[in-house]
C-alpha cells in the first residue's frame, strides 16, 4: 500500500492523507459525543420517570384512590396508558396486590425480588411506599418504559454518522480543491522541468498565478529558464564559432605539406593529419588515435635506413622543453624526412598538455642543396671540378698522403697557343675546344684520377696512390689525347697541344703543404714549355723553388 501511494502523484497523496486525517478526527469526535450522551440520556430518563412516579404516588396517597380499590385500579390504568409505564402495581403492607396495570406478567421475578432502580427488559423498575394520614397502607411498584432511549441513541448514532460523512465529503472536497489549487502550479513546474530536461528550452510556467509563494516560485522558474536559455544560446554561439575555427584549422592542417602529430603527456596520439600518414607510410583507414607513439614508430621502422639513430634523436627531443633541433632521417626509398618537436603548454603556462611533432619531406631541399653544392664545385662550361674544389681536394689529399705515408701526384697543364684560337676563331670556338678536351679526358679518367679546370685553358689532375711509371703513363695518354683532337672552325682544321708539369709528394719528399706541391707542378709545366711544348716534365728537386711565383 505504501509503495503504491509513494508512486502516486502529490495531489493523490495529499487527498488520501486528508481523508484519513478527517476520518480519524470525525470518528474520535463521534465516539466522544456518544460517550457523553449515553449516560446523560440514561440519567435524565430515569430522573424524569422517578419524578413522574412520585407525582403518581402523591396522587394515590391523597386522592380517593387511597380508600377505594376500584378507583385505585382505574387510576393506575389511565396513568400506564398515558405516561409510558411497562407496569404499575400497588400492594398493601402485607404484600397483597391491591391493583395493577400494564404487563405485570412480563416481570421475570416476584415483586419481592425486585430491587429499586433495576433495569430489565427495557424497563426501569422501582418502588415507592404509600402513606395516608401518616400511616403506610402499601407500596407502588412501577416499571418505566425506557426502550425509547435505545432508539434515540441509534437515531443519534445514525445522525452523527451522516453528519460525519457529510463533513468528510465536504471537507475532503474543499481540501481537494485547495490542494489542487496548490499542487497545480507544482505540477506545471514539474512538467516544465521535465520538458526542459528533454531539451525544450522554451518551457515556461503560467504567468497568471497569484503572487504568493507558488506565484513567486513560478516567476523565479521563468526567470531561471530565460537565463538558462540565454546562457545556452551564448554557449552554442561560442561552440559554433569554436567549431568553425576548428574546421578552418583542420582544413589548414590537412592541406599543409607538413605532417603534424600531437601526443599527450602519456605519449598517446591525439591528432594525426593525412600528410603525416603519407610521410611515414601509415594506413589511412587505421585509427591510431589513443595509441602510443611507439606503435607508429614500429609501423614505420622498416622504412628507415638508420632506425636506431632516429629513436635516439626521439629520446633526446623528449628531454627538451622548447623547440627541438631538426633531424633529417633518410629512408630506404631515397626520401629524407625532417622532424622537429615542441612542448605545448596550457593557458597558464604552468604545465604542458602534450607535444606537437612536425614532419616534412626534405628530399627536394637536399637535392637543391646538393645541386647548389655541385654548382659551387663545378665549372659551368666543362662541368669539371673548379679551382675552389681543386684547392680543397689538394689540401685534403695532401694531408691524407702525409698522414698515411702515401704518394700523391699532381699533373698540371695548359693548352699551347690557345689564345690564338680565341683571337682567330672567337671565344665560342675556344669554349668548344675546352669542352671537347674536358669531355674526352673525363671519359678516360680512372677511379683514382680526378680532373679539374682551374681557369681559362689551365687543367689539373690529382692522382692518389700511383707509382711514377703509372703517372708517366697517364701524362703520356693526356698529351696524346689532346694532340689527336681535331676541330673545324670556318672551314679550317684546328689542332691544339698541351704542356704538362708533374710533381709528387711521397714519404721521402720535403713538401710542407699542398701549395708546395702546386708550385712544383707549375714550375715543371713551364720547364715543359721551355723544352718545346706538347710534352710533360717531372719536377726536378734540385731546381730552386720560388714560393712567390704565381701558380695560376
Amino acid at each position: 500500500m505504501l509503495n503504491w501511494l509513494n508512486s502516486r502523484p502529490l495531489q493523490i497523496k495529499f487527498f488520501f492523507c486528508t481523508v484519513l486525517l478527517v476520518s480519524a478526527v470525525l470518528l474520535m469526535l463521534m465516539l466522544s459525543i456518544l460517550q457523553v450522551l449515553n449516560p446523560f440520556l440514561s440519567d435524565h430518563t430515569r430522573q424524569d420517570m422517578q419524578d413522574r412516579t412520585h407525582i403518581l404516588a402523591m396522587a394515590l396517597m391523597e386522592g380517593p384512590a387511597a380508600h377505594k380499590q376500584e378507583n385505585l385500579q382505574e387510576l393506575l390504568q389511565d396513568v400506564a396508558k398515558m405516561h409510558g409505564y411497562c407496569y404499575l402495581t400497588v400492594h398493601n403492607t402485607e404484600g397483597k396486590l391491591l391493583a395493577s396495570a400494564g404487563n405485570v406478567a412480563a416481570i421475570s421475578a416476584t415483586i419481592s425480588d425486585l430491587s429499586p432502580d433495576s433495569d430489565q427488559n427495557g424497563c426501569f423498575d422501582g418502588a415507592i411506599p404509600l402513606i395516608h394520614d401518616g400511616k403506610p397502607f402499601g407500596t407502588l411498584h412501577y416499571g418505566a418504559d425506557i426502550s425509547f432511549v435505545g432508539a434515540l441513541k441509534a437515531t443519534l448514532r445514525e445522525h452523527l454518522v451522516t453528519v460525519s460523512l457529510v463533513w468528510l465529503i465536504l471537507g475532503s472536497s474543499m481540501y481537494f480543491f485547495l490542494v489542487r489549487r496548490l499542487v497545480k502550479p507544482l505540477q506545471a513546474i514539474t512538467r516544465a522541468s521535465e520538458s526542459m530536461a528533454h531539451g525544450n528550452l522554451n518551457a515556461t510556467m503560467p504567468k497568471d498565478l497569484p503572487q504568493d509563494e507558488l506565484g513567486k516560485l513560478a516567476s523565479s522558474f521563468n526567470r531561471m529558464a530565460a537565463a538558462l536559455r540565454d546562457r545556452i544560446e551564448s554557449q552554442q554561439n561560442y561552440a559554433h564559432a569554436l567549431y568553425a575555427e576548428q574546421a578552418q584549422l583542420n582544413a589548414l592542417v590537412s592541406i599543409m605539406p607538413v605532417g603534424i602529430m600531437f601526443v599527450d603527456p602519456s605519449r598517446n596520439v591525439q591528432f594525426l593529419n593525412m600528410e603525416c600518414r603519407h610521410l611515414w607510410g601509415l594506413s589511412e583507414s587505421e585509427d591510431f588515435i589513443g595509441q602510443a607513439d611507439a606503435t607508429l614508430m614500429a609501423h614505420a621502422r622498416h622504412l628507415l635506413e638508420q632506425p636506431d639513430a632516429f629513436l635516439q634523436h626521439l629520446e633526446i627531443s623528449l628531454k627538451e622543453y622548447g623547440i627541438s633541433h631538426f633531424f633529417d632521417t633518410p629512408l630506404h626509398s631515397g626520401r629524407i624526412i625532417r622532424s622537429r618537436s615542441c612542448v605545448v603548454p596550457d593557458a597558464s603556462g604552468n604545465r604542458y598538455i602534450g607535444r606537437i611533432w612536425l614532419f616534412e619531406d626534405a628530399t627536394a631541399e637536399h637535392a637543391r642543396l646538393h645541386e647548389a653544392q655541385a654548382l659551387a664545385d663545378r665549372d659551368p662550361l666543362t662541368s669539371l671540378y673548379n679551382r675552389r674544389r681543386f684547392d680543397e681536394d689538394a689540401e685534403r689529399l695532401f694531408a691524407q698522403a702525409q698522414r698515411n705515408n702515401r704518394r700523391l701526384s699532381l699533373l698540371y697543364f695548359d693548352l699551347d697557343d690557345f689564345k690564338r684560337v680565341n683571337d682567330v676563331h672567337g671565344h665560342a670556338a675556344g669554349d668548344k675546344v675546352l669542352k671537347g678536351i674536358a669531355q674526352l679526358l673525363s671519359l678516360q679518367s680512372r677511379r683514382n684520377e680526378e680532373l679539374y679546370r682551374l681557369s681559362g685553358d689551365e687543367f689539373a689532375i690529382l692522382v692518389a696512390d700511383a707509382e711514377q711509371h703509372q703517372v708517366e703513363a697517364l701524362a703520356r695518354r693526356v698529351v696524346a689525347t689532346v694532340e689527336k683532337l681535331q676541330f673545324s672552325f670556318d672551314g679550317m682544321e684546328v689542332h691544339v697541344t698541351c704542356s704538362m708539369g708533374i710533381a709528387a709528394c711521397s714519404p721521402k719528399s720535403l713538401q710542407e703543404s699542398a701549395a708546395d706541391l702546386i708550385q712544383q707542378a707549375d714550375i715543371a709545366m713551364y720547364e715543359a714549355k721551355q723544352l718545346g711544348k706538347n710534352r710533360w716534365h717531372f719536377f726536378d728537386p734540385g731546381q730552386p723553388l720560388d714560393l712567390d711565383k704565381d701558380s695560376r
